[in-house]
């Protein structure tokens, strides 16, 4: 009985890979977004979530 016990405290009920894990991203926001415009205005990337089809 004790090993069941033991089993029950080490186990989560959790799944794996449902945490969100957070991070401190160094980009500058304005910047990535300015150059993500530019390539979609130059047409070097598609815009909208389809992409080319």
């Amino acid at each position: 009985m004790a090993d069941a016990a033991t089993v029950a405290k080490t186990r989560s009920t959790e799944p794996a890979g449902s945490r969100v894990v957070s991070y401190q991203s160094t980009a500058d926001r304005a910047a990535v977004q300015a150059q993500a415009a530019d390539a979609v205005r130059m047409g070097k990337i598609s815009s909208g979530e389809l992409g080319s089809m």
